[in-house]
């Protein structure tokens, strides 16, 4: 019985020690692991943390949080497509030409989305919780960005009513006081209240002169926007006689909202003139524009600065037609067929101020010889207006014989002519849709929406299929491609619709649904 009771007594003293022996290896390969896998809380956190959480916060206008692994987790596999096609975080300018040194440029590197796409990959594992950075702090949203009160704050002249439910809205509100003596602005800030960020996708302020007839942009308030603060000695007029006009763009996000938005000014005290004045122009604008169906066209425009300038910011603008866009500066002294008079000498200056080097000498390079001016040659310039007018004639019978299509818009309405044949279309589409729901989709449960564009012949054949919004899910985006493929041929064009038109372009919004049930709208 004493040799049980002893046994008894030291074998869980034998058994820890076992344990701990076995256990400590697996801890330690454990860790060891860890150190090599990529996690949400020493890897991704960070970077949601600098270039996505302004936008998805709870309140602000994204469609979801990504502020706690629990935010992020369920849409890892939609991060991961949407970095990977760098559609998020918004940052369109092109990375392999031009100029990249931008202020506050939220953009990730080709580093920062492998680290994203790697983590999806492996199943977004949480990782330690102790590597989690602290949580950011965005500010108080009733305070503005500079510390010190602004000088002077104009208010929409009325609160406005965003409706739960309906299409987007611009509207322009003007305020009821005017400026009354001239004054120079050093920052300016637009940003609506703290109640309505969720609504207003942005908030344009600009000046107006009623009785010189005048308008000019001022200031714009967006996500992530803050104040614009002008560069030491420089100031924008805020001249006397204007008053300040709002124009807001309004998101129903299924709550009636109420929205007012505030432009702030820091002002220069009275009677003090800055060295250099700040203005925004509209520059390169060209109106007349001819853009043939279905062709990508370029379009060029010019302005000439009248004096030597910094380029401070400029802002891209081109609505659903654009595609891309490049703003050069050109020095006219270095062109060598250039005929302008000297004062023609402008430089448009993109570069921030860099950290003085130290001082290196450089050889002096031998000017050329100046050249004149070649003779004008009148025989050359009739030739080159014969050869116009031949391109011109050529462009003029190639848009006679393009294909007469019916197009699809916002405004369409059943007393379309092509109506009755894109409902049909709709019909087929979605009958051998969701006979051919994808069984991918299916057992992953991947759902999601796209848009995609279909263009058909007069004898019912495919002539145009392409995506044109992805859903960020590859298997739906090709699902999609493959249903149009399977349902094809269509229906040939008979009556009126034959008459006058060869093909019949159809968008349409593509849902594959929970239930796994495919839909178009």
């Amino acid at each position: 019985m004493m040799s049980a009771r002893r046994f008894s007594s030291v074998s869980p003293v034998f058994a820890l020690l076992a344990v701990a022996v076995l256990l400590m290896p697996a801890v330690a390969a454990a860790q060891d692991a860890q150190q090599g896998q990529v996690t949400f809380t020493r890897d991704v956190a960070p970077i949601l943390q600098r270039s996505c959480q302004n936008c998805h916060r709870p309140g602000s206008i994204a469609p979801m949080s990504l502020l706690t692994f629990e935010d992020a987790r369920p849409w890892a596999r939609a991060i991961k497509e949407k970095v990977r096609l760098r559609e998020m975080p918004p940052w369109y300018v092109d990375k392999r030409i031009g100029y990249q040194e931008f202020l506050e440029d939220r953009s990730l590197t080709d580093e920062q989305i492998a680290t994203i796409v790697q983590w999806a990959d492996s199943g977004a594992p949480r990782g330690n919780a102790a590597d989690m950075p602290p949580p950011v702090d965005f500010g108080d949203r009733l305070k503005w960005t500079l510390n010190d009160p602004p000088d002077m704050v104009v208010t929409m002249p009325q609160w406005y009513t965003v409706k739960a439910n309906g299409p987007d809205e611009k509207v322009s509100f003007y305020a009821e006081s005017v400026i009354e003596e001239d004054r120079y602005i050093r920052a300016v800030e637009t940003k609506p209240d703290p109640g309505s960020f969720r609504v207003v996708h942005h908030s344009n302020t600009s000046l107006m002169h009623e009785e010189e007839g005048w308008n000019d942009f001022l200031n714009e308030y967006a996500v992530g926007k803050q104040a614009d603060m002008f560069p030491r000695d420089s100031g924008r007029l805020l001249p006397k006689g204007s008053r300040i006009v709002f124009n807001v763009h309004y998101h129903s996000v299924g709550e009636e909202i109420k929205s007012q938005s505030q432009v702030a000014f820091w002002l220069y005290p009275k009677g003090i003139v800055p060295k250099y004045e700040v203005h925004t122009m509209k520059v390169g604008r060209n109106d007349d524009l001819d853009i043939p169906a279905g062709e990508i066209t370029r379009h060029d425009g010019y302005f000439q600065l009248p004096k030597a300038a910094m380029l401070l910011g400029f802002q891209p603008h081109t609505h659903i037609r654009g595609h891309r866009q490049c703003l050069e500066g050109i020095d006219a002294r270095l062109r060598g067929d250039d005929n302008r008079p000297e004062p023609a000498k402008t430089v448009v200056t993109t570069r921030s101020p860099q950290q003085q080097k130290a001082e290196v000498k450089q050889q002096t390079q031998p000017q050329p010889e100046p050249q004149s001016a070649p003779a004008f040659d009148s025989s050359q310039l009739s030739a080159e207006i014969a050869s116009l007018e031949a391109e011109l004639a050529k462009d003029v019978e190639r848009y006679a014989k393009r294909p007469r299509v019916s197009r699809q818009n916002s405004a369409a309405t059943m007393r379309d002519i092509s109506a009755w044949y894109r409902d049909e279309w709709r019909k087929k589409v979605e009958r051998i849709g969701n006979l051919n729901y994808p069984d991918e989709a299916r057992r992953q449960q991947i759902y999601g929406s796209l848009r995609m564009l279909v263009t058909i012949n007069r004898d019912g054949t495919v002539q145009e299929l392409r995506v044109i919004e992805s859903s960020g899910q590859p298997v739906l985006d090709d699902a999609a491609l493959r249903i149009v493929r399977l349902a094809a041929p269509f229906a040939p064009f008979t009556g009126e619709l034959a008459q006058k038109y060869d093909q019949v372009e159809i968008i349409r919004t593509w849902r594959f649904e929970r239930g796994d049930r495919l839909s178009s709208r």
